[in-house]
């Protein structure tokens, strides 16, 4: 299970799936049920589950939480259809292949992990930092740390296939995920961005809306969803 920005298709746009899955209330017991939403590390394994196959190395999705459900409910991007085989999610899939057009103004919604590459040493390995701390780290006079997270966005926009046009940031978040196995502590950050944004280019926006945008890919952030107005 990854923590990078692999894509879950091949070079070429293609055609994916788009799905909405929430969990049953059926699904188990009051006291499994209480753990797995008190446990962040347990949700991402269900989903992974979802789309785990053994002829398959690298992950093949996007999934973004859906805010104001009575228990769990994602979006997913996929190259295949998840297949529910705990029969604990009501799933409806979809067929997803965007037709968009140069000019066409969106709404769009992304929860991503926006980070800065910083060097310990002129010569050393970079690091990832979360945009947010470090920009409190590194004050600039009058700067809102929030506004590093906007320009995140808005230097990666152009070569993702759109512009810009309006632009929230909130929901600033620090998650600590513990795994059951020997391993480090995964902690990465969240930001919640929603707005307006004209495509520039079809085909490239395409892949975006099937491949995401940044890091932590395989927790959660980096779907791009969009809507017509």
């Amino acid at each position: 299970m990854d923590n990078q920005s692999s894509s879950p298709f091949d070079g070429s746009v293609g055609r994916g799936w788009f799905s909405r899955i929430e969990l049953r209330h059926q699904s188990g017991s009051e006291k499994m049920l209480a753990r797995i939403l008190d446990d962040g590390y347990q949700q991402h394994q269900l989903i992974w589950r979802l789309f785990d196959h053994p002829s398959r190395e690298k992950r093949n999705f996007l999934y973004r939480a859906i805010e104001g459900v009575e228990l769990l409910g994602y979006f997913t991007v996929s190259s295949t259809p998840p297949l529910d085989r705990d029969g604990i999610w009501d799933i409806v899939s979809k067929e997803y292949l965007p037709r968009l057009s140069a000019g066409e103004k969106l709404r769009f919604s992304i929860r991503a992990n926006p980070v800065v590459t910083r060097k310990q040493t002129p010569h050393g390995k970079g690091r990832r930092h979360d945009v947010v701390m470090d920009a409190k780290k590194h004050p600039r006079d009058g700067s809102d740390p929030l506004d590093m997270g906007k320009q995140w966005l808005i230097n990666r926009a152009q070569r993702h296939g759109f512009n810009v046009d309006h632009l929230v940031v909130d929901g600033y978040q620090q998650h600590r995920y513990h795994q059951r196995s020997r391993g480090p502590e995964i902690r990465f950050s969240t930001l919640d961005f929603d707005g307006w944004l004209t495509v520039t280019h079809p085909e490239t926006l395409t892949r975006t809306l099937l491949q995401g945008i940044g890091p932590a890919k395989g927790f959660g952030c980096g779907l791009l969803l969009v809507r017509r107005p």
